[in-house]
Protein backbone atom coordinates (compact mmCIF):
# COMPACT_ATOMS: atom_id res chain seq x y z
CA UNK A 1 0.00 0.00 0.00
CA UNK A 2 1.67 3.67 -0.76
CA UNK A 3 1.89 5.65 2.18
CA UNK A 4 -0.83 8.22 0.90
CA UNK A 5 -2.80 5.72 0.89
CA UNK A 6 -2.87 5.34 4.22
CA UNK A 7 -4.00 8.89 4.77
CA UNK A 8 -7.44 8.93 7.24
CA UNK A 9 -9.56 10.64 4.45
CA UNK A 10 -8.55 7.65 2.02
CA UNK A 11 -8.87 4.74 4.67
CA UNK A 12 -12.56 3.97 3.16
CA UNK A 13 -11.50 4.12 -0.31
CA UNK A 14 -10.08 1.16 -2.67
CA UNK A 15 -7.54 1.34 -5.33
CA UNK A 16 -6.32 0.24 -8.54
CA UNK A 17 -4.01 0.93 -10.90
CA UNK A 18 -5.73 2.15 -14.72
CA UNK A 19 -4.59 0.42 -17.69
CA UNK A 20 -4.20 3.02 -20.05
CA UNK A 21 -5.24 2.91 -23.76
CA UNK A 22 -1.58 1.98 -24.96
CA UNK A 23 -1.99 -0.96 -22.37
CA UNK A 24 0.94 0.35 -20.13
CA UNK A 25 0.35 0.48 -16.31
CA UNK A 26 -0.96 3.92 -15.08
CA UNK A 27 -1.48 5.59 -11.80
CA UNK A 28 -3.25 5.06 -8.82
CA UNK A 29 -7.30 5.68 -9.42
CA UNK A 30 -10.62 5.46 -6.81
CA UNK A 31 -12.27 1.78 -8.07
CA UNK A 32 -15.68 3.99 -7.76
CA UNK A 33 -14.29 6.75 -10.32
CA UNK A 34 -15.99 6.27 -13.96
CA UNK A 35 -12.89 6.24 -15.89
CA UNK A 36 -13.12 5.63 -19.61
CA UNK A 37 -10.67 3.09 -21.24
CA UNK A 38 -9.62 5.89 -23.67
CA UNK A 39 -8.23 8.24 -20.97
CA UNK A 40 -4.75 8.21 -20.31
CA UNK A 41 -3.11 8.68 -16.95
CA UNK A 42 0.50 8.91 -16.18
CA UNK A 43 2.01 6.30 -13.80
CA UNK A 44 2.49 9.34 -10.97
CA UNK A 45 -0.92 10.98 -11.36
CA UNK A 46 -4.00 10.13 -9.37
CA UNK A 47 -8.09 9.52 -9.07
CA UNK A 48 -8.13 9.62 -5.86
CA UNK A 49 -12.15 10.61 -5.80
CA UNK A 50 -15.34 9.55 -7.67
CA UNK A 51 -14.98 11.94 -10.54
CA UNK A 52 -16.50 11.24 -14.32
CA UNK A 53 -13.31 11.15 -17.01
CA UNK A 54 -13.92 10.76 -21.00
CA UNK A 55 -12.95 11.07 -23.89
CA UNK A 56 -9.16 11.48 -24.50
CA UNK A 57 -8.04 13.20 -21.82
CA UNK A 58 -4.60 12.55 -20.25
CA UNK A 59 -4.10 13.40 -16.70
CA UNK A 60 0.00 13.79 -16.10
CA UNK A 61 2.96 14.03 -14.19
CA UNK A 62 1.60 14.63 -10.44
CA UNK A 63 -1.30 16.03 -11.31
CA UNK A 64 -4.35 14.47 -8.66
CA UNK A 65 -8.05 14.66 -9.37
CA UNK A 66 -10.41 14.57 -7.03
CA UNK A 67 -14.24 14.87 -8.07
CA UNK A 68 -15.76 16.93 -11.11
CA UNK A 69 -15.94 15.84 -14.75
CA UNK A 70 -13.19 16.31 -17.46
CA UNK A 71 -13.95 14.92 -20.72
CA UNK A 72 -13.35 15.41 -24.39
CA UNK A 73 -9.49 16.80 -25.23
CA UNK A 74 -8.25 18.29 -21.75
CA UNK A 75 -5.25 17.84 -19.95
CA UNK A 76 -4.12 18.42 -16.57
CA UNK A 77 -0.31 17.73 -15.57
CA UNK A 78 2.81 18.39 -13.60
CA UNK A 79 0.71 19.64 -9.90
CA UNK A 80 -2.19 21.14 -10.87
CA UNK A 81 -5.55 19.42 -9.05
CA UNK A 82 -9.09 19.29 -9.88
CA UNK A 83 -10.72 18.83 -6.83
CA UNK A 84 -14.57 19.83 -7.95
CA UNK A 85 -14.71 21.13 -11.19
CA UNK A 86 -15.09 21.02 -14.92
CA UNK A 87 -12.59 20.60 -17.70
CA UNK A 88 -13.89 19.90 -21.23
CA UNK A 89 -12.92 20.63 -25.05
CA UNK A 90 -9.88 21.05 -25.19
CA UNK A 91 -8.83 23.07 -21.43
CA UNK A 92 -5.51 22.19 -20.07
CA UNK A 93 -4.13 22.72 -16.38
CA UNK A 94 -0.43 23.11 -15.85
CA UNK A 95 1.65 24.14 -13.11
CA UNK A 96 0.13 24.45 -9.69
CA UNK A 97 -3.30 25.64 -11.05
CA UNK A 98 -6.07 24.14 -8.97
CA UNK A 99 -9.85 24.14 -9.66
CA UNK A 100 -12.97 23.74 -7.06
CA UNK A 101 -16.46 24.44 -6.31
CA UNK A 102 -17.73 23.33 -9.47
CA UNK A 103 -15.61 26.02 -11.66
CA UNK A 104 -15.73 25.60 -15.43
CA UNK A 105 -12.76 25.57 -17.69
CA UNK A 106 -13.71 25.15 -21.34
CA UNK A 107 -12.42 24.99 -24.93
CA UNK A 108 -8.56 25.71 -25.17
CA UNK A 109 -8.50 27.73 -21.85
CA UNK A 110 -5.51 27.66 -19.94
CA UNK A 111 -4.86 27.61 -16.55
CA UNK A 112 -1.44 27.67 -15.30
CA UNK A 113 1.80 28.79 -12.51
CA UNK A 114 -0.50 29.23 -9.57
CA UNK A 115 -4.03 29.88 -10.96
CA UNK A 116 -6.64 29.12 -9.20
CA UNK A 117 -10.50 29.22 -9.81
CA UNK A 118 -12.71 28.72 -6.39
CA UNK A 119 -16.30 28.96 -7.03
CA UNK A 120 -19.79 28.58 -7.81
CA UNK A 121 -20.75 29.07 -11.58
CA UNK A 122 -17.22 30.72 -12.47
CA UNK A 123 -16.61 29.88 -16.20
CA UNK A 124 -13.03 30.17 -18.15
CA UNK A 125 -13.56 30.02 -22.13
CA UNK A 126 -12.69 30.79 -25.29
CA UNK A 127 -8.61 31.20 -25.81
CA UNK A 128 -8.86 32.64 -22.00
CA UNK A 129 -5.02 31.89 -20.76
CA UNK A 130 -4.98 32.96 -16.94
CA UNK A 131 -1.42 32.26 -15.59
CA UNK A 132 -1.35 33.00 -11.35
CA UNK A 133 -4.65 34.24 -10.88
CA UNK A 134 -6.51 33.59 -8.58
CA UNK A 135 -10.15 33.57 -8.52
CA UNK A 136 -12.63 33.16 -5.29
CA UNK A 137 -16.03 34.86 -5.91
CA UNK A 138 -18.52 33.31 -7.58
CA UNK A 139 -19.55 34.00 -11.18
CA UNK A 140 -16.65 35.18 -12.76
CA UNK A 141 -16.45 34.69 -16.88
CA UNK A 142 -13.63 35.23 -19.12
CA UNK A 143 -13.85 34.73 -22.56
CA UNK A 144 -10.70 35.28 -24.63
CA UNK A 145 -7.34 36.94 -23.89
CA UNK A 146 -4.70 36.20 -21.75
CA UNK A 147 -3.94 37.50 -18.17
CA UNK A 148 -0.76 37.45 -16.23
CA UNK A 149 0.53 38.51 -12.97
CA UNK A 150 2.15 37.56 -9.33
CA UNK A 151 0.07 35.70 -7.03
CA UNK A 152 -3.16 37.94 -7.41
CA UNK A 153 -6.68 37.36 -6.24
CA UNK A 154 -10.25 38.51 -7.42
CA UNK A 155 -12.54 38.41 -4.48
CA UNK A 156 -15.39 40.03 -7.09
CA UNK A 157 -18.99 38.23 -7.20
CA UNK A 158 -20.35 37.98 -10.45
CA UNK A 159 -18.09 39.29 -12.52
CA UNK A 160 -17.71 39.12 -16.31
CA UNK A 161 -14.61 40.36 -18.58
CA UNK A 162 -14.88 40.81 -21.86
CA UNK A 163 -12.20 41.39 -24.51
CA UNK A 164 -12.19 42.20 -28.04
CA UNK A 165 -10.85 39.14 -30.42
CA UNK A 166 -10.02 41.72 -33.00
CA UNK A 167 -8.03 44.16 -30.69
CA UNK A 168 -7.11 42.06 -27.61
CA UNK A 169 -8.23 44.73 -25.39
CA UNK A 170 -10.26 44.49 -22.63
CA UNK A 171 -13.57 46.13 -23.20
CA UNK A 172 -15.65 45.90 -20.78
CA UNK A 173 -15.77 44.48 -16.56
CA UNK A 174 -19.06 44.42 -15.02
CA UNK A 175 -20.96 42.64 -12.84
CA UNK A 176 -24.65 41.44 -13.00
CA UNK A 177 -26.46 42.83 -10.15
CA UNK A 178 -29.94 42.29 -11.90
CA UNK A 179 -28.87 43.52 -14.58
CA UNK A 180 -25.82 44.19 -16.34
CA UNK A 181 -23.98 46.82 -14.47
CA UNK A 182 -20.56 48.01 -15.48
CA UNK A 183 -17.59 48.07 -12.21
CA UNK A 184 -17.06 51.14 -10.97
CA UNK A 185 -13.70 50.27 -9.35
CA UNK A 186 -12.64 48.30 -12.44
CA UNK A 187 -9.49 49.51 -12.07
CA UNK A 188 -9.28 48.23 -8.65
CA UNK A 189 -9.66 44.57 -9.46
CA UNK A 190 -7.23 44.95 -13.15
CA UNK A 191 -4.09 47.10 -11.41
CA UNK A 192 -2.63 44.02 -10.30
CA UNK A 193 -3.51 41.83 -13.58
CA UNK A 194 -1.67 43.15 -16.72
CA UNK A 195 -3.34 41.96 -19.59
CA UNK A 196 -0.88 40.98 -22.64
CA UNK A 197 -1.31 40.32 -26.13
CA UNK A 198 1.71 37.40 -25.70
CA UNK A 199 0.96 34.36 -24.60
CA UNK A 200 1.36 34.15 -20.80
CA UNK A 201 4.72 32.81 -19.77
CA UNK A 202 5.28 29.04 -18.94
CA UNK A 203 5.22 27.50 -15.61
CA UNK A 204 8.88 25.56 -15.61
CA UNK A 205 8.79 26.03 -11.74
CA UNK A 206 8.16 22.11 -11.42
CA UNK A 207 9.58 21.09 -15.27
CA UNK A 208 7.05 20.14 -18.22
CA UNK A 209 5.06 16.80 -17.97
CA UNK A 210 7.09 14.55 -20.86
CA UNK A 211 4.40 11.59 -20.29
CA UNK A 212 1.97 11.10 -23.34
CA UNK A 213 0.56 8.36 -25.57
Amino acid sequence: MEEWMKEHKYKNREFKRHINPDSTEGGWVNIAAEIEPTVYIGPNAKVTGWPTISGNVRILDRAVVENGEINGNATVRDDAEVVDGVLTGNAEMSGRARIARGAEVRDNAKLSGGAVLDGLNTIISGDTHLHNIESYGSNLHISGGNFVGEPTMIGYSNLYLKVDDKTNEVTQVYQWVGEDKPLENADTLLKHVTYVKEKAPQDNSRGKGREGR
